[in-house]
């Protein structure tokens, strides 16, 4: 009660109602206000606004107040304001609109739901500027923690996930915003039956609390676990749905690669990491990349992807985390043998498998991964990427830049998978070389090779001896990221991405066998016994 109190003055304190204006300037000043999400809540929520609202925040915002019934899955990153938005400014933007009736948020337990729903609560009682526009909000009589309506008859419920929502309504009108905060957890991500039913429970029971005509549903969440309600819903909903470029939402979009978009409907699922792939932050009105470069320090790979990139880690049975070993590597002249090894996918767009070009250096027992290239492309996508990395004038280690000279005084070998389109992945080198003006000296790789799961699996002995070692200086990079965490996804059954181990696999195969070929040293002389051979 006293942490309910204090911020009851806090908020108080940090709306002043304006007074010197005129009845008209308000009226005025109102209607701006409501016409402008992200004046409307720096306005009214200064202690919330420390920022000015990213773009995606008022498109949201937006489509809210244009759509009666849409459905939003937000999967936005730790620190994006999902919960400040979703809990408070929106429904509280539409109440401003008239279009807010019987509210439900949904949390992990109905105490959590009840401390999430504490936000909305006291700016209604005490936000000065709220109240001062739009009336007293506080109703004598009806103000329960969790359970309140405001002196002109909206109504707010707190629920915890599972609990039953029938009977849930504000007399004539049932809930018509419904959000989900923050539901998912470790204990239900490892168990797949648990998640199921969770997604069911959101499908029939929570939304089938809505009444015909308006129907709002958010769940905000970022995404930490590999299997979760959130996917589930995503996996459920959106199937066949539609993928868009994000600047066909807002065409001054910044790091568009750190947004992914798709739609089915009236259903929306906005992914936001916290950078695109050069480290350009989604909301720069609020951070840096510098600030993301200390954040990414002070955390483990995993604990990064799962809470900023949407991207969760889960470490399979076969390779750990500890085994993974970073280290600045070799000028290239000094390795004993080079190699860019390439695994196409089977599938020529950019929606499909990842497309994995590994560059890798022997030196003694000593494996390093150079460079990485782990991204879902279009097979021309990939063979440009080869081609830049042929010309590539230099790569970095983390105390200073080296020339590359793949073309020059290194000698690497390049490698490809061969399948059963190789003669349209050669097409695609034959068009990328006719551009350049010369042909990338590219090797199949036509092994009859055994069981992929096999051939991964015994890879894990030179990692385990720590012979395997990562470029410290490409730690950050998404692509190495990306390369790491399919590793450790990889085991029996899994239907995590394995592109990227299976082509370094192939690049390890031949660096093995050519180094040790290179190296043998053939004995002759007469044998000790006599005897015919």
């Amino acid at each position: 009660m006293q942490d309910f109190t204090g911020r009851l003055t806090e908020i108080k304190d940090s709306t002043p109602i304006i007074y010197d204006e005129t009845e008209k300037a308000g009226r005025i000043r109102i209607e701006k206000l409501l016409d402008d999400y992200a004046a409307f809540f720096e306005f009214y929520f200064p202690m919330y606004a420390t920022a000015k609202c990213a773009w995606f925040h008022v498109w949201v915002a937006n489509m809210l107040l244009k759509n009666k019934s849409i459905r939003f899955i937000l999967e936005w990153f730790r620190g994006c304001a999902k919960s400040v938005h979703a809990d408070v400014g929106y429904p509280l933007f539409l109440k401003a609109h008239k279009q807010l009736k019987c509210m439900v948020l949904v949390g992990q337990t109905a105490e959590k739901a009840c401390i999430l729903m504490s936000d909305l609560q006291a700016q209604l009682q005490s936000n000065q500027r709220y109240i001062h526009d739009y009336g007293e909000q506080y109703s004598h009589g009806n103000w329960k923690n969790g359970h309140f309506k405001t002196k002109d008859g909206c109504s707010f419920h707190a629920l915890g996930f599972g609990q039953s929502p029938r009977g849930l309504r504000n007399a004539g009108n049932r809930p018509d915003y419904i959000v989900i905060d923050d539901i998912d957890t470790q204990e239900m991500s490892n168990n797949q039956s648990r998640v199921r039913k969770g997604v069911d429970w959101v499908s029939d029971d929570l939304m089938g609390c809505f009444d015909i005509g308006t129907q709002r549903f958010i769940n905000a969440n970022n995404q930490p676990f590999a299997n979760s309600i959130l996917g589930g819903l995503v996996n459920e909903k959106l199937k066949g749905g539609i993928t868009t470029s994000v600047q066909q939402l807002n065409e001054n979009v910044s790091a568009e690669g750190a947004f992914h978009y798709q739609h089915r409907r009236h259903w929306h699922h906005l992914r936001v990491n916290a950078i695109d792939g050069e480290h350009n932050p989604s909301w720069p009105e609020k951070y840096t990349k510098e600030y993301w470069y200390d954040v990414r320090d002070d955390r483990t790979l995993r604990s990064w992807m799962r809470e900023y990139m949407n991207t969760p880690i889960t470490e399979g049975s076969i390779f750990k985390n500890e085994w993974i070993k970073w280290k600045p590597i070799l000028p290239l002249n000094e390795y004993d043998y080079l190699i860019v090894y390439a695994d196409p996918s089977w599938k020529n767009n950019v929606h499909s498998d990842y497309k994995a070009v590994k560059f890798w250096g022997k030196r003694g027992k000593e494996l390093h991964l150079i460079k990485s290239f782990v991204q879902q492309t279009s097979i021309a996508g990939m063979v440009k990427y080869m081609y830049d990395l042929y010309e590539s004038t230099d790569y970095k280690r983390k105390d200073r830049t080296y020339r590359f000279a793949l073309n020059g005084s290194a000698v690497v070998d390049f490698w490809i998978e061969a399948n059963q389109n190789q003669d349209l992945h050669l097409e695609d080198f034959l068009e990328e070389g006719e551009l350049r003006g010369y042909q990338l000296p590219i090797r199949p790789d036509k092994r009859n090779k055994p069981d992929k799961f096999s051939r991964i699996e015994s890879l894990s002995p030179l990692y385990e001896r720590g012979f395997v070692y990562y470029n410290e200086a490409e730690k950050d990079e998404p692509d190495m990221m990306r390369a790491v965490e399919q590793l450790l996804a990889f085991e029996q059954g899994s239907k995590s991405p394995d592109d990227s181990p299976d082509a370094d696999e192939g690049a390890i195969y031949y660096m093995q066998r050519i180094t040790r070929a290179n190296s043998y040293k053939p004995r002759l002389g007469t044998r000790e016994s006599g005897g015919d051979w």
